[in-house]
């Protein structure tokens, strides 16, 4: 009933392979792939994996406006300030702001400016 190293496979792979319709490599890397160990996440991995929350407050239209005149380095610093459990590299928010559309040039032309200075 439930796999392990020592029980005996009752099918072959290429059976289970024409079965499902795919290559019996993929059929062994499935079947491998279930029979591992998952370890927990570490202190690290929680520590940059973002939220649906710290996405939000990353594309948030005021969040970019305020963050306009930034470069990617002192947002950075900011988001770890705002969320001190929490951190990003730059490469990973790039590629966020690449898959949402948003481009530094755009966000440039929305400067925020204080009223003191309006």
């Amino acid at each position: 009933m439930t796999p392990t190293t020592f029980t005996r496979k009752y099918a072959t792979y290429k059976t289970i392979s024409k079965c499902l319709n795919l290559t019996e490599y993929e059929i062994q890397h499935i079947c491998r792939k279930a029979l591992k160990t998952v370890k927990p996440p570490s202190a690290k991995q929680k520590e940059r994996k973002l939220d649906q929350n710290h996405i939000d407050f990353l594309l948030n239209p005021k969040t970019l406006e305020q963050w306009a005149g930034l470069t990617m380095k002192q947002r950075q610093v900011r988001f770890h300030r705002w969320f001190p459990n929490k951190r990003i590299a730059i490469t990973s928010l790039r590629r966020l702001y690449l898959k949402n559309g948003v481009r530094r040039k755009k966000v440039r032309q929305e400067k925020y400016l204080p009223h003191t200075t309006r």
